[in-house]
């Protein structure tokens, strides 16, 4: 059991909590003082829940810490606790209230009603569920647009692409959302201090490089990360992280948006296809080099019609590392997928045309 806040050693995910202060302050402009709730989805260690609170510039009056790491949560509720203790600090009326939720919203609905939350904070968790799946992605976009009032602030601070979100984002089948873009430094700091308090006072921030940036306004000037023809993170992006903020629109009260839930099979489908496409054009596995490769190997065959078997096709088709994630069964179904397209091909022979045609439609 944790004794005191300095035995729990928070993490910052992508960035440090007082780097985000900016798009913060943007998220929070024109909300009432005193009344707005806060949702840190995927708060794992974050102390972003403690600071919104410890700095009286917000106006917060309640940060919901929401993770499914029920130990972490007990660790960090001791962590607040002890600060509140050691501080003679009444958490209800001098800073507002922190509360800690358990909840894995990919199974279960977030306990909380409709349109609670004035801003949602996202802080690394869309970039997890975008790289473990399509459902996942789409319940986590369920619930925050549920869960947003009208004129409320969905805010994403990610390490993905801005090609992937803005889309992932913007088309959101039913997400009535306005989505803007900018891009920032990235900040470590050391969060241990004496006292264990979670403020800016004692961190330490330290850019993740001493090379300079650009301007905020150079970014898209910046140096590329396509200069090899595919998606390879460069310094640059590697320097910083994107923030995009979804505000809500305002009821009209004639045509109440602020009511419709998504429809997450719709979400679902649309997150497919936007990661689909997304990896197609970034990282092809249908790229000049690999046609080369596959030509040889089929050139190879004994065969003299230059075709190959389903286990030989696997073999040539698939790198190594690629055969430790795809299996053979599972090549299986994606081929009897792609032959239900394609009846004029035979079934149990391929193609060097045939492989490149399956490799480019079934990434």
């Amino acid at each position: 059991m944790v004794s005191s806040s300095d035995e729990v050693r928070p993490f910052e995910w992508l960035t440090s909590a007082s780097s985000i202060d900016r798009p913060l302050s943007e998220a929070l402009k024109g909300m009432p003082d005193q009344e707005k709730r806060v949702l840190h989805i995927g708060c794992g260690s974050s102390i972003l829940g403690e600071y919104l609170l410890q700095e009286r510039k917000f106006c917060i009056k309640e940060v919901v810490n929401a993770d499914k790491d029920g130990d972490t949560l007990d660790m960090m509720r001791q962590r607040w606790d002890s600060q509140r203790q050691e501080h003679d600090v009444d958490s209800d009326h001098t800073l507002g209230s922190l509360e800690f939720l358990q909840v894995d919203f990919c199974a279960e609905p977030i306990a909380y009603p409709d349109h609670y939350f004035d801003l949602v904070v996202d802080k690394g968790t869309l970039d997890c569920t975008l790289c473990s799946g399509d459902q996942a992605t789409a319940s986590l976009l369920g619930e925050i647009h549920r869960l947003l009032k009208p004129g409320g602030v969905y805010l994403l601070i990610s390490f993905h692409h801005i090609d992937l979100l803005r889309p992932v984002l913007e088309d959101c089948p039913g997400a009535d959302w306005d989505v803007t873009h900018s891009v920032m430094m990235r900040q470590v700091e050391d969060l241990i201090s004496s006292t264990g308090k979670a403020t800016a006072d004692y961190a330490s921030q330290v850019d993740v490089t001493t090379l300079p940036l650009p301007a905020a306004t150079d970014f898209a000037a910046a140096p590329c990360a396509w200069s090899s023809g595919c998606f390879e993170p460069d310094e640059m992006y590697r320097r910083t992280v994107n923030a995009l903020q979804c505000r809500r629109h305002q009821s009209d009260g004639n045509n109440d948006t602020a009511n419709s839930a998504l429809d997450l099979q719709a979400v679902c489908q649309h997150i497919k296809e936007t990661n689909d496409h997304w990896f197609q054009i970034t990282n092809p596995m249908v790229t000049t080099k690999r046609k080369e490769e596959l030509q040889q190997a089929f050139q190879q065959s004994a065969a003299a019609d230059q075709l190959l078997d389903l286990p030989q096709s696997f073999q040539a088709l698939f790198t190594d590392a690629e055969r430790e994630n795809l299996t053979y069964e599972y090549f299986l179904e994606d081929w009897h997928a792609f032959g239900e397209k394609h009846t004029e091909l035979p079934v149990d022979r391929i193609s060097y045309e045939t492989a490149v045609c399956f490799l480019d439609e079934m990434q």
